[in-house]
C-alpha cells in the first residue's frame, strides 16, 4: 500500500511539474513538444513500478523452476540417459538393416539356378548370413551350395566361410 501512495504522489508531482512549466511556455509550436515530452514522464513515472513488479514475479518464478529443475536431474543422469538413448537407437538400425539385407540377399539368392526357396537370417554383428535354400534333387545340393555361397560372397563382399548355407531338398508330391 504504501508503494501504490508513493505512486500516486510521484505522478501528482509530475503533473503539477507539467502544468507550470506549460504557464510559462509561450503558444507557440514548442508548446506542443513541451506537452508530449511531460506526458512521457507521466507515463514512464506510471509503468515503472508495475514493470519492476511484473519482473520481480518473473525473475522469482524463472528462479524457482530452475532451482527446481537442477535439483531433479544432474549432469551424470542426463549423460546416462543420452547413452541409453543411443543404443536403443543404434539396435533399431541395426536391426533394420539387418532385415533389409536378408531380403537382398533372399532375392538374390533366388536368381541363382537350381534354388526354389531361400530363407536369410543376416547377423551384423558377428557378420555372418545364414542362407537357408530349398532344390530339386540331393544330387546337385552341393553344387548349388556352392553358387549360393559364392554370389552373396561376391557380390557383399564377404569371406566365403561368413556365408552359411544349408539345404532343404525339396519334397515330391508323394512325400507331402
Amino acid at each position: 500500500m504504501e508503494s501504490l501512495s508513493g505512486l500516486i504522489r510521484q505522478i501528482v508531482l509530475i503533473a503539477m511539474l507539467a502544468a507550470f512549466v506549460e504557464l510559462f511556455l509561450p503558444r507557440n509550436d514548442m508548446a506542443r513538444f513541451v506537452r508530449l515530452i511531460m506526458g512521457l514522464f507521466i507515463v514512464v513515472s506510471v509503468l515503472t513500478p508495475v514493470l519492476n513488479w511484473l519482473n520481480r514475479d518473473a525473475a522469482t518464478g524463472l528462479e524457482a523452476w530452475v532451482d527446481g529443475r537442477s535439483q531433479a536431474t544432474d549432469t551424470q543422469s542426463i549423460l546416462v540417459q543420452g547413452e541409453n538413448l543411443a543404443q536403443e537407437g543404434e539396435k533399431m538400425v541395426l536391426d533394420d538393416y539387418s532385415a533389409r539385407l536378408a531380403r537382398q540377399v533372399q532375392a538374390m539368392v533366388r536368381l541363382v539356378p537350381g534354388v526354389e526357396e531361400a530363407e536369410v537370417t543376416a547377423s551384423l554383428p558377428q557378420q555372418e548370413v545364414m542362407v537357408e535354400i530349398q532344390v530339386h534333387r540331393e544330387g546337385e545340393a552341393t553344387v548349388v551350395t556352392q553358387r549360393v555361397r559364392q554370389t552373396v560372397s561376391d557380390f557383399f563382399g564377404w569371406p566365403r566361410e561368413k556365408v552359411r548355407v544349408r539345404v532343404k531338398l525339396e519334397q515330391s508330391p508323394a512325400e507331402r
